[in-house]
């Protein structure tokens, strides 16, 4: 009986999916044309009231299916789900500085990261008493200048902070080469990065850990926010659960929590006297909570597999701008991809040089005026940000390409969403306008 009501929902919502699909049509001028957003068809909401009729909500089997499908699809060992991208940048880090690592990283140790970033990481060394030493970045490309990385080494360098950012991998190799030199953490940001390789490799899976964010903007959602923490590291996948459970004692598949018995993730120090505490509330860790529910996993579930058609649509929309944004080269400084890395676009990162004659603030009336949407690229210099010009940081290089961005640089959309006519229609826009200064 149940069984037949809920086919009869579920029938529902698919035509509810599909009349809102075909009440979607494209005025030119009329439509705003977004730089990101969500895809969604029937699946994603008929997955969430299964869950819910199941009657389990919070973290629980299906969090465990997306952590393992999601591990499985960056060929990583561990996904740990939570709250945002935000915590997973946090608690990643704070996982690397927990007491129970063989060599953890500690308050007032350096950090490697570039000025161009978006807030998250920059917040979370803050917040964990790391200090942020500055390199600059590359135009056209954006990722840090790998170039710079070594002399800002110091005798207080412990970790890296390789941003891909807007779906563009940093140089993995000589970023990991120099951890191996130096012998320093290394951390992926790849919240704007889902499915971006780096010589076959999938980012997230390459470094010590790696956060992702599923808000909607990104390659793909878990129905609003979400965020997961990849690692190969059993240690830090371990600390993470933890973390993000207040800093519960969790089960451990190497002691059977037999807190008598060493353990290698050397969760068994300093109990003392609390060894035969109700594990429920044994508390190991000063942590946080940034769980996931069971409907946000099953929405997860859900996107991940469409992800790689999801890019193959961003790819192509990507291409088609560039392409024919090739000819305005001596205004427009076009994106371009690392050696060796197979990028899924966040979006169209563009600057307008120097030599332009017209602005910045003039190039983006003109989209506003034809209902195309668009971003600054993110901080731009982050060090120019109200919020991080009193903080404790160092500058390991000269930060010109930084500044640049800040004042002439922006990004336009790739996203899944945006149609053929969308996009031919933007083109259109941005050529039309520049073809007035040739």
């Amino acid at each position: 009986m149940i069984d037949n009501k809920k086919q009869q929902i579920f029938g529902l919502i698919k035509e509810i999916m599909k009349e809102k699909k075909e009440e979607k049509k494209f005025i030119p001028g009329e439509t705003l044309v977004q730089y990101s957003g969500d895809v969604v068809d029937e699946n994603e909401p008929i997955a969430i009231l299964n869950s819910l009729i199941d009657g389990r909500l919070a973290l629980g089997k299906k969090a465990e299916e997306f952590e393992k499908s999601f591990a499985a699809y960056l060929g990583a060992k561990e996904a740990v789900a939570v709250s945002t991208g935000s915590d997973a940048c946090l608690i990643a880090m704070q996982s690397l500085m927990n007491k129970h690592q063989d060599n953890p990283l500690k308050a007032g140790d350096e950090v490697i990261v570039c000025a161009l970033n978006f807030a998250t990481p920059i917040s979370s060394l803050v917040f964990s008493g790391l200090k942020p030493v500055f390199v600059d970045t590359l135009l056209g490309n954006y990722t840090i200048n790998t170039d710079l990385i070594e002399s800002a080494i110091t005798e207080k360098t412990r970790m890296i902070i390789a941003t891909h950012i807007f779906g563009n991998s940093a140089n993995m190799d000589k970023i990991m080469n120099l951890a191996k030199k130096y012998d320093l953490s290394v951390i992926e940001d790849c919240c704007d990065a889902h499915g971006s390789l780096y010589k076959e490799k999938k980012v997230g899976s390459i470094g010590d850990a790696g956060a992702f964010s599923f808000y909607p903007a990104h390659g793909m959602t878990m129905g609003g926010e979400g965020g997961i923490i990849s690692t190969n590291n059993e240690s830090v996948a371990y600390i993470a659960r933890s973390l993000r459970m207040w800093g519960r004692a969790i089960p451990c598949k190497n002691c059977g929590n037999d807190l008598m018995t060493e353990c290698k993730f050397n969760h068994n120090i300093d109990l003392n006297g609390m060894e035969d505490y109700d594990m429920n509330y044994l508390f190991l860790n000063l942590g946080f909570n940034s769980k996931i529910t069971e409907q946000q996993a099953v929405f997860g579930i859900e996107q991940l597999k469409k992800l790689d058609n999801f890019n193959k649509i961003r790819e192509s929309n990507f291409n088609y701008a560039v392409k024919a944004l090739k000819p305005y080269e001596d205004f427009l400084i076009l994106p371009k991809a690392t050696e060796n890395s197979k990028p899924a676009w966040y979006n169209i990162p563009l600057t307008i040089k120097t030599s332009a004659p017209f602005t910045r603030k003039e190039f983006l009336d003109a989209l506003k005026n034809a209902k195309i949407e668009y971003r600054n690229l993110f901080t731009g210099n982050i060090l120019k940000q109200p919020a991080f010009k009193n903080i404790s940081y160092g500058v390991g290089s000269a930060l010109e390409n930084a500044d640049i961005t800040t004042t002439n640089s922006f990004f336009i959309g790739c996203y899944q969403g945006i149609t053929p006519e969308m996009r031919e229609y933007m083109v259109n826009v941005i050529t039309s306008f520049m073809d007035k200064y040739r």
